[in-house]
């Protein structure tokens, strides 16, 4: 089982968001492998604080040690920055290797792109319980390409940091333990609403 772990800080405050996503890999397509994300756990951290995000992901980690989850850490904002380096105090080094980093700042538009792409394939669905699910859908549909809009519908710093989390999780697909294979007959079918409103919002981009 491939399980990667992400978490963002909201650069000018609010709750940091935590998303865990299972890594599946499909039927090769042209000699290529083919990746499919399910979205299995979605938290937004009610401490606002780098030791609140910390102390969240590493109980969601400790509870999953089991399948060895790889977690990554959005350093785009100084927040994250300092979250990544406050886990070298704080995480079960025996067990698991240390957070990876992402830049965001560098690659926020291939990072948005990932999963949009991924999305629009069919290939990202999301577990029927995740919590969160209306803010997820609202942040994605108000993000505009990798960028904040300054229009009135700015979204949140939150919800920013929200998109970033959910983007990441589904980055580096090869790297982790063994995934589980899907075939053909098994493939996920997608949220087709979503998928509709978020291809409607790229087309106007």
């Amino acid at each position: 089982m491939r399980l990667h772990i992400a978490v963002a800080m909201p650069e000018k405050g609010g709750r940091p968001s935590v998303v865990a996503t299972e890594v599946f890999r499909g039927p090769d397509v042209g000699g290529r492998r083919r990746w499919y994300y399910e979205v299995g756990y979605v938290e937004r951290v009610a401490d606002q604080t780098v030791q609140g995000a910390r102390d969240a992901v590493t109980a969601t980690a400790t509870k999953l040690l089991d399948v060895r989850p790889c977690v990554f850490v959005d350093i785009g904002v100084p927040q994250g920055y300092a979250l990544k380096r406050s886990f070298r105090a704080e995480w079960p080094e025996t067990q698991l290797h240390i957070p990876h980093a992402y830049q965001r700042l560098k690659m926020e538009t291939a990072l948005f792109a990932t999963f949009l792409e991924a999305y629009a394939d069919g290939r990202v669905t999301f577990l029927d319980d995740v919590q969160h699910r209306k803010d997820v859908d609202k942040a994605l549909i108000l993000y505009r390409g990798g960028s904040t809009s300054k229009a009135a519908e700015e979204m949140s710093s939150e919800d920013e940091g929200l998109v970033s989390a959910l983007c990441l999780s589904l980055m580096w697909p090869s790297h982790g333990p063994d995934p589980r294979r899907l075939l053909e007959e098994e493939e996920p079918e997608g949220d087709t609403a979503m998928r509709a409103a978020i291809r409607e919002m790229t087309e106007k981009n």
